[in-house]
């Protein structure tokens, strides 16, 4: 997996040059949509930073703009976030 710290080339015209934690939060919801993290999954910063290779603050930055879009959400201030996504048709929408 390339960092999403490692900087694009210079005048490379297809670079995202997004900032990190934006990089951060489109691959957490594109792993949310694609079932990787169930409804419920717990998501700590920690975790996700060391996996990104990103810091903790930049990890806590795309999840407040997951959380933001109804991806995630956490109980409390200081809290872990939790998964709060389901596909549409799913839960108890779909029984109906």
């Amino acid at each position: 997996m390339e960092a999403i710290s490692d900087l694009p080339k210079p005048d490379d015209i297809d670079a995202d040059y997004s900032p990190q934690y934006v990089k951060l939060a489109r691959i957490l919801r594109a792993e949310i949509e694609a079932g990787k993290h169930a409804r419920g999954v717990l998501l700590p910063a920690v975790v996700l930073a060391r996996e990104h290779r990103v810091s903790a603050h930049v990890a806590l930055g795309a999840l407040a703009m997951l959380a933001a879009n109804g991806y995630v959400a956490r109980r409390s201030a200081n809290g872990p976030y939790r998964v709060t996504w389901e596909p549409a048709g799913s839960g108890e929408e779909a029984g109906r």
